[in-house]
């Protein structure tokens, strides 16, 4: 059977029918990358192929990908995203893991994550990332998610797998900028707060002031 026709009818029939159970997600900062360890344990109702997708800069190579405990097809970029197609061959629970390294601007801290196109339960907080920084760095504002913290390693567990984490840093004792200051995070959070309550109360006042 020809391979497309074999990832139709694998993707066909799996559709809707798997979950994302548990995911770990380890990540290595290094002054110009991130290196990303994912083990997911997804379970599927029948054989299917699940579609993981990650989100790159334009000015970034596509990834380099090591799948260890699944079979995978080709990874196919377009634009900013990189899919990588991975077979769940069994029923029932499928554990597989996903290493890849990416360049970034250690100054912004962002680092994509692999994300697979199937769903959590949206109940079980089963999602644990943990991140490790470089000696010698301090952590700068505007952090995603927002980590606990022993030293350089930081842990959260969330329900939901997010795209990306960012974890802004520079060297410790380095001269940082008013930008490098600011929670730009924590700003765009104000001004939405800010533009409900002035939407209500403008709202409320219009409403006052009818006859």
């Amino acid at each position: 059977m020809p391979a497309l026709l074999l990832a139709f009818l694998l993707t066909a029939q799996g559709a809707g029918a798997a979950t994302l159970r548990e995911a770990r997600v380890a990540i290595a900062f290094s002054p110009a990358a991130c290196d990303v360890t994912t083990r997911f344990v997804v379970d599927s109702a029948a054989p299917s192929m699940v579609e993981h997708s990650v989100m790159v800069d334009m000015s970034a190579d596509a990834p380099a990908f090591t799948v260890i405990g699944a079979v995978t097809g080709d990874a196919i970029t377009a634009g900013r995203t990189v899919r990588l197609p991975i077979s769940l061959t069994g029923m029932g629970r499928n554990e597989y893991t996903v290493r890849f390294r990416l360049a970034i601007d250690a100054r912004g801290g962002k680092c994509p994550l692999l994300v697979p196109s199937v769903a959590t339960d949206g109940l079980s907080r089963s999602i644990a990332i943990e991140v490790a920084l470089p000696s010698g760095s301090m952590r700068l504002p505007g952090e995603f998610p927002s980590f606990t913290w022993s030293g350089n390693h930081g842990r959260v567990t969330l329900g939901h797998l997010p795209s990306f984490v960012r974890v802004p840093v520079a060297p410790s004792g380095a001269a940082l900028t008013w930008r490098d200051r600011i929670d730009s995070r924590g700003i765009l959070d104000a001004a939405a707060i800010v533009t409900i309550v002035a939407g209500t109360l403008a709202w409320a006042t219009l409403r006052r002031a009818r006859p």
